[in-house]
């Protein structure tokens, strides 16, 4: 049996060394969302990173902090961006890196092509599981609205948002996924926006990430229409051509034997023009 907290496993073993800190959020519990959600912290030869998970799973959600300090880290070190550096996924740190780049990339040319956003019909694409927890959302914050839109990517793969606006506090927080399965699309996208909504609504938000700027919502919510009938020509996109690049290791000594197993996607054609 695979251990799925083996990177965590291999942290603890190395905490002093790291600093290592782990947090567990309370927010789940106390909106009674089934969720768990973990950060984790390292602090190596001055480089200070930060990792988080969210999951139905407690192992999964601490397995995904572990997993995205060490990607942090990695990149801090060499000075390059995140997006499309993976050291571990759910099925493999290749299909995880690729997922990312190409999640963003459909979503930038989006944006700068202001090409809108399809609404999901969630009665054709919900499961059970996020059903239920679309359901104890609402539940517990009577003042939210759920939406999910698909970015226009080619029929294998599906890229989503989630946009989950807070009425009260005239808040939106925005999750994205891109995955080969609608349903793990959906789920994903809902995870990553929902801790936001949480931190919103107890004031514990001072530090907030790009997707929550006031100018990249000013970008995205003009492109989030409940009803778009794309246009005759084609979508100037297609799947572009990408660039799997291995980490050398041999430059993070201080990872040896870590079960990690790095890699970077970069895309090559990252522009598309009308």
């Amino acid at each position: 049996m695979v251990d799925k907290n083996a990177i965590t496993h291999w942290l603890i073993t190395h905490k002093d060394l790291f600093k290592l800190a782990y947090k567990q959020y309370d927010w789940p519990d106390r909106y009674s969302l089934g969720l768990y959600d973990f950060s984790c912290h390292l602090n190596f030869e001055n480089i200070k990173s930060e990792g988080r998970g969210t999951s139905t799973d407690p192992d999964l959600a601490i397995e995904k902090a572990s997993a995205e300090v060490i990607e942090r880290y990695i990149c801090l070190k060499l000075n390059i961006p995140s997006v499309g550096v993976a050291v571990s996924g759910e099925k493999s740190a290749l299909i995880h890196a690729q997922n990312e780049a190409l999640e963003r990339y459909y979503l930038n040319n989006h944006l700068e092509l202001k090409w809108p956003f399809k609404k999901v019909d969630l009665a054709n694409h919900s499961t059970a599981s996020l059903s239920a927890l679309l359901n104890k959302l609402t539940s517990s914050f009577k003042m939210v609205n759920i939406d999910f839109y698909q970015m226009h990517t080619p029929p294998d793969n599906v890229g989503i948002i989630c946009s989950i606006q807070h009425l009260e506090a005239n808040f939106y927080s925005f999750g994205f996924s891109f995955d080969s399965e609608y349903s793990t699309g959906l789920e994903r996208s809902f995870l990553e926006a929902i801790p936001n909504i949480a931190a919103i609504s107890n004031d514990d938000l001072s530090k907030r990430p790009w997707h929550l700027s006031d100018d990249f919502k000013a970008r995205l919510l003009p492109l989030l229409s409940n009803s778009v009938n794309y246009p005759e020509k084609d979508f100037p996109l297609t799947s572009p051509q990408l660039e799997i690049e291995s980490l050398n290791m041999d430059l993070f000594p201080e990872l040896k034997n870590c079960p990690i197993n790095p890699v970077r996607v970069n895309i090559l054609n990252s522009k598309a023009e009308l």
